[in-house]
């Protein structure tokens, strides 16, 4: 190679870098408009619970109107994902006006090594010529490292931790106590059957629209069973009003009347039918059982378990804890359990 060679490929060298950091632009036959497509990303190196900003800018200057961005493509990406992103736009005047947008990125690493954001792509549009042009952004390499470990504040007293950590176990005791006793009926279910039946007897279905006092009626009844077996009023359908019957104590013939009542008012509603005098006193002789025979069963209930504390008290009085006759009885039982 002789000198003039030499030193042709020296400058070729020198501008290869100049030439790689240049904005790319098609030639679009409007020299007085020009678009950029470029593309930052940071930090390039980055742990593996870190976080990658890539910045994406479109820059065009010239007749604004002449140029229309149709799509800004999202980042092709290799062992890196996208998890949130903003965007700006901005338009500054001078001797040309200059559109610049902007679109931040926020990565994250998934697997260590090296992670690549492949290219950004942009399509647009001259406007003059109804043309479409595309540019796309080069590779970048992104470099992950081992996780780091997240600061923990060492100013929150360790005596709060302790207190926290206590209060907690005590709540978990406390649930799982209460949380392994049998359900047991309160007196507040009998008062509620008892108040259900106040309001029942208090209607006088006599001096109302047979249509109306049968609405009424299946209102009620749906009340007591949300109150009873805790269900949403307002998501309940009519299977859900069904199949909470099957949690009451209730005879084969009263659960069928139940049914068949629900099933009724659904018809009823659709079809616009009245309802009959015969029909409504059905109704209301069923709602009127379902509540008797329920409230009688919970007084039942709390009878007997009244009934085993009572025993359980004067077995205690005659024979107190830790007396000869308990330790007696104890072994007594611990022979026929061998």
């Amino acid at each position: 190679m002789n000198r003039t060679g030499k030193y042709r490929a020296a400058w070729l060298i020198m501008l290869i870098p100049i030439m790689l950091s240049q904005p790319v632009w098609p030639d679009n036959g409007s020299p007085d408009i020009s678009i950029e497509l470029s593309a930052q990303a940071e930090p390039s190196h980055v742990p593996l619970n870190g976080t990658v900003r890539l910045r994406v800018q479109v820059a065009w200057q010239g007749n604004l109107d002449q140029i229309e961005i149709e799509e800004v493509e999202e980042p092709l990406l290799s062992h890196l994902e996208i998890t949130g992103s903003a965007s700006s736009n901005r338009i500054t005047g001078g001797a040309q006006s200059r559109a610049v947008k902007e679109i931040d990125y926020f990565l994250k690493p998934l697997t260590l090594g090296m992670a690549y954001i492949e290219s950004v792509g942009l399509k647009y549009q001259d406007t003059a010529t109804g043309e479409s042009h595309f540019l796309h952004t080069e590779r970048i390499g992104i470099e992950v490292l081992p996780a780091v470990r997240e600061k923990v504040s060492s100013g929150f007293p360790f005596g709060v931790i302790i207190a926290m950590v206590l209060v907690i176990t005590a709540g978990v005791i406390v649930y799982l106590r209460r949380s392994r006793r049998p359900p047991e009926p309160s007196r507040q279910e009998a008062i509620l059957e008892e108040a259900f039946l106040e309001r029942l007897h208090a209607d006088d279905l006599s001096k109302q629209n047979p249509d109306t006092a049968f609405t009424n009626l299946i209102k009620m009844f749906r009340q007591y069973l949300a109150q009873k077996y805790d269900i949403p009023a307002m998501e309940a359908t009519t299977e859900t009003w069904i199949a909470s019957l099957k949690q009451a104590v209730l005879n084969e013939s009263l659960t069928s009347s139940c049914e068949k009542l629900f099933r009724e008012a659904d018809v009823l509603k659709f079809s616009g039918e009245k309802i009959s005098g015969a029909a409504l006193e059905e109704a209301y002789s069923t709602f009127e059982q379902v509540l008797k025979s329920q409230l009688n069963e919970v007084r039942r209930l709390q009878k007997e378990k009244d009934e085993a504390g009572t025993g359980e008290r004067k077995f205690l009085k005659l024979f107190p804890r830790g007396s000869r006759h308990t330790k007696k009885n104890s072994e007594v039982r611990s022979e026929e359990d061998e």
